[in-house]
């Protein structure tokens, strides 16, 4: 559910992006664009990979109130609105054949067919499209958006390399840090949240503009109700779970 462009102050690298869910800013024309695209540049990944989790807390203070890992079920929906104009229909599905190895949840984009593929603790590993090879993206070996169990003051780090086909490999090191907890409304209703803060840097050499996210967390409703990221604020208008 995240998208964007890290700034570099020389001419940026061309796949400077990274996402958590499909974009909804993505057009049909865009789609369209990108199979034709597919027939003049290389569909082969880049080498290389990231350490994955590579710092964490591992023991919550005393008398800390933790928060599991959540359980989530095929036909579960999220549906989002960003920059409350834009609908964002997620669904909860198990992997099928094409999907990356190592995922256990697939969250599909009901509008574009979009895949992003989660493990189990929902690190994610990246997104694809059968008929639409250039909206491919691998995060190696996955982006560890959450550190479970949760607790307020937890702090976590995950090294990954964000790869696109044709395009240089993009290594990351993502800083998360669950700072707080409170209620927050959105128009799917209200939830109590762990607030985490993400600080992405590009680890190349260069001077690279730092990428701050911030999400809450719901663990009623098992994922993010609420993201702001480049200054535009994604929130749950429908919830469905199966359990």
């Amino acid at each position: 559910m995240r998208r964007g462009d890290y700034d570099k102050r020389a001419p940026a690298e061309g796949h400077a992006r990274e996402m958590q869910a499909p974009d909804m800013s993505r057009t049909s024309i865009g789609m369209i664009l990108a199979v034709l695209l597919a027939s003049c540049v290389s569909l082969e990944l880049p080498e290389g990979s990231g350490m994955g989790l590579v710092t964490w807390d591992r023991e919550a203070p005393a008398g800390a109130e933790t928060f599991p890992q959540p359980r989530w079920t095929p036909g579960d929906r999220y549906v989002y609105l960003r920059g409350n104009e834009l609908r964002l229909p997620l669904r909860v599905e198990a992997p099928a054949p094409g999907d990356p190895a190592g995922a256990q949840w697939i969250l599909v984009d009901e509008d574009s067919g979009i895949r992003v593929a989660y493990t189990e603790g929902l690190g994610e590993l990246g997104q694809h499209k059968a008929d639409a090879p250039l909206v491919t993206r691998v995060l190696a070996p996955m982006d560890a958006q959450f550190c479970w169990p949760l607790w307020v003051g937890k702090r976590w780090t995950c090294d990954f390399v964000s790869k696109s086909p044709g395009q240089d490999a993009l290594p990351l090191l993502a800083s998360y840090h669950c700072d707080a907890r409170e209620t927050v409304t959105t128009p799917a209703g209200s939830f109590d949240c762990l607030r985490i803060w993400r600080r992405a840097h590009v680890m190349f050499p260069g001077t690279f503009l730092e990428r701050v996210t911030v999400m809450w967390y719901s663990p009623q409703a098992g994922y993010v109700v609420r993201r702001l990221d480049d200054g535009i604020l994604l929130e749950l208008a429908e919830l469905q779970r199966q359990q």
